[in-house]
């Protein structure tokens, strides 16, 4: 782990290497992660339209 004059042992040292593989690794997961939950909020506000005036109303 690199040492330099500004950091004291037991700082996070930030390693720069592969920094943007992280982020191209993963962007399919979070991409897809967003879709479902997109999709998921979609479904529940649809049933809860169809469910919630028959039931105020009556």
């Amino acid at each position: 782990m690199p040492n330099s004059s500004n950091t004291v042992p037991g700082d996070a040292v930030l390693v720069v290497g592969n920094a943007d593989s992280y982020a191209a690794r993963n962007s399919l997961h979070w991409k897809r992660n967003l879709a479902i939950r997109v999709l998921g909020s979609f479904t529940t506000l649809v049933s809860l339209t169809l469910l919630l005036p028959p039931c105020l109303f009556t």
